[in-house]
């Protein structure tokens, strides 16, 4: 089966995390102005809250929202049970 990859780099391989979170969504925040770039003598603070693991937690929610099961969630997270994604 071949999946078409939803976050890639320009030459259409996967994304590294940190590649794509440089490059890529933290630059979308940026410009979206939901973040604002550090100064120039500040260190980069943690985006936790707006980052990859923030849209995942978003994407459980809206699929759970829109009445999908928890076991097919849980399958769809990789997660090994559905009490975990609970």
């Amino acid at each position: 089966m071949c999946h078409t990859l939803v976050f890639a780099t320009p030459n259409r391989r996967a994304a590294h995390r940190e590649y794509l979170y440089e490059r890529q969504w933290r630059l979308a925040l940026e410009r979206a102005g939901i973040e604002v770039p550090p100064a120039e003598d500040e260190q980069r603070r943690s985006y936790r809250e707006n980052g990859m693991h923030a849209l995942r937690h978003f994407y459980a929610s809206v699929l759970l929202d829109g009445g999908e099961s928890i076991k097919e969630l849980s399958e769809y997270l990789g997660h090994h049970d559905p009490g975990f994604t609970l």
